[in-house]
């Protein structure tokens, strides 16, 4: 059920017409990469970076297809490894740390939107930054979230039924604006509706701004008169005007109890310095809206094509809640939801590539020769698609997760010191909207599959429309609502 097939060929690379390939063995006969393929493009990489600009997500699956798991590939003047397997993948994010440093011209071209947020940071103070954000998002800040996000899901799914029996939904559009709503609400402890479609649109816009400068031998300043320039140069002002106001009207309310929410612990820790506040709060919101209302995104589209699964949760729902709405604490007692989340970011991991890393010293890893100035790059998707650790990967089995997945196979926050800060919020969030959403209507069928469309995260590459029924008519008439 997805756009982009593999042939699980990591046995035998396979030839190029554009590449030489030279087989490695790795270092004491690792049983766990007992070989990688050496792949000395005949353009001196410039093709692979074209690939790579033009479609991520295709260019590494295409690479894992032609050259096996854990290829050493030529990007530009770059030697880059896609690491694939789960075994070299814990390794490198939760033992050789130490050994690698995000690469630094990537780096540059993030912080022309996050400037010196956590998110970029480095050493001790990047670690007092995600402490903070850590404190604000503990257990009991996240209970009261829980309720924002209860309500506002309720009032909205309740307001569609009211005025359309059956409404259909546009997907993208409904979990774009909820989700903002939410994160605006719930984390920033700001009530006021602002204008949010500029805002929204900029996000979508920097995505792709962000994957083409990536991906580009050479990003011109941006003070240069260029299109693209200037749709940056807009974005970044529509964003950071909108995060401004949110911070304005969060100081001007009160924040003196960094226990309140996320932007008051900041307001708090930074001591009221608003520029500082903003960089942090521009990636906050960046990051716990954009990936969030995809994932939901996909959640919806999962279940429109999966009825069984759908019947499965709701009687879950009802047997354990009654009617009543979902709070933290009920997570834990709803296993096949939790199951369901977690099946929905490995087919969609909305950070398809993790941070490539450069390594600044000769390492092992787990068999890899790796050399300083070696990329690292890591897909997450490649590693969730792989028949090799998980069973018919492409097919929706929210029970797989009855078993815990083999260490490194599954990472859609990504892992070890710099996992995902709000992995636990995002993924209550996920729940807790696709309860409410379940237990007043039933997602129709959506036959079309609908691509991937890989920017800076995994979005979907059409619009889905789906029609929810309220429950009790899709009880009543159950085989009218079968998936196709």
């Amino acid at each position: 059920m997805t756009y982009y097939s593999f042939k699980d060929s990591w046995a035998k690379p396979l030839r190029c017409a554009n590449a030489e390939v030279e087989i490695g063995e790795a270092s004491g006969h690792s049983a766990s990469s007992p070989e990688f393929a050496i792949v000395r493009s005949k353009f001196g990489g410039l093709s692979h970076l074209a690939h790579m600009r033009r479609d991520p997500l295709d260019f590494f699956c295409s690479m894992r297809d032609h050259y096996g798991e854990n290829p050493r590939l030529n990007i530009g003047h770059h030697r880059m490894w896609l690491v694939t397997t789960p075994p070299q993948i814990n390794a490198l994010l939760m033992r050789n740390e130490c050994n690698v440093e995000r690469f630094q011209p990537a780096l540059r071209v993030m912080s022309q939107w996050f400037h010196d947020s956590a998110l970029l940071g480095e050493g001790a103070r990047a670690k007092s930054s995600r402490r903070q954000a850590l404190a604000a998002l503990a257990k009991d800040r996240l209970s009261e979230n829980a309720k924002i996000l209860r309500e506002r899901t309720m009032a909205a799914v309740e307001s569609m039924l009211a005025t359309d029996t059956a409404p259909s939904v546009d997907l993208e559009h409904f979990c774009r604006i909820q989700t903002l709503q939410n994160v605006t609400h719930a984390l920033m402890g700001v009530e006021e509706t602002l204008n949010q479609g500029p805002f929204v649109e900029a996000v979508y816009q920097s995505s792709e701004i962000i994957v083409q400068e990536l991906t580009s031998l050479a990003t011109l300043p941006t003070i240069i008169p260029t299109p693209r320039n200037f749709r940056k140069r807009r974005a970044i002002k529509i964003i950071r005007e909108h995060v401004a106001r949110i911070v304005e009207l969060r100081m001007a309310i009160g924040a003196n109890d960094p226990r309140q929410d996320v932007l008051s612990a900041m307001i708090f820790h930074l001591k009221g310095d608003k520029r500082k506040i903003c960089n942090e709060i521009v990636t906050l919101i960046i990051a716990g809206f954009e990936p969030t209302a995809t994932a939901l995104t996909w959640a919806f589209y999962l279940m429109g094509r999966d009825r069984e699964a759908v019947i499965s949760l709701q009687d879950e729902l009802d047997d354990v809640l009654a009617g009543r709405p979902p709070d933290l604490d009920d997570l834990e007692k709803l296993p096949r939801l939790r199951r369901s989340v977690h099946e929905v970011l490995r087919l969609y991991p909305t950070a398809y590539s993790l941070f490539p890393r450069q390594a600044w010293c000769d390492f092992d890893l787990a068999g890899l020769p790796i050399k300083r100035g070696e990329l690292l790059q890591i897909s997450p998707y490649l590693t969730h698609r792989s028949e090799r650790w998980f069973h018919n990967p492409d097919q929706f089995v929210p029970d797989r997760f009855r078993v815990e997945p083999i260490a490194g196979s599954y990472l859609p926050f990504g892992a070890g010191s710099r996992g995902c800060i709000g992995q636990r919020a995002a993924f209550m969030e996920i729940a807790v909207v696709i309860a409410i959403v379940l237990q007043r209507v039933v997602p129709g069928p959506v036959e079309e599959e609908v691509p991937v469309n890989a920017r800076f995260f995994l979005r979907p590459g059409a619009s889905i429309r789906q029609q929810w029924f309220p429950r009790e008519a899709a009880r009543a008439e159950t085989p009218r609502f079968a998936a196709g």
